[in-house]
């Protein structure tokens, strides 16, 4: 699968509003299908933006491949298997 495939890949988002002292509000935000990408914030946009740059990082923890001239030079990665989709016959 190539980058374009990998990003449009649609994960659930899970959403909750907890109440931590009468009248503050927090949100946290998961992607379960993709395990430690979850986010919390007093703002909900702020919650989202981060849960994206941990969704990223899971998806891609590497960003270049150690066989460029076999696989081009981005390593991408299977974020279910946690495992690279490159180098591989």
């Amino acid at each position: 699968m190539d980058l374009r495939g990998l990003l449009s890949i649609p994960y659930l988002l899970e959403a909750e509003a907890v109440e931590t002292e009468p009248g503050q509000w927090l949100v946290r935000l998961a992607y379960p299908e993709l395990p430690g990408c979850t986010a919390e914030g007093r703002v909900v946009e702020d919650a989202l933006s981060e849960l994206e740059r941990r969704a990223s990082s899971r998806r891609f923890p590497e960003s270049r491949c150690s066989h460029p001239t076999r696989c081009g030079p981005f390593r991408i990665w299977d974020c279910r298997t946690a495992s690279p989709l490159c180098c591989k016959a």
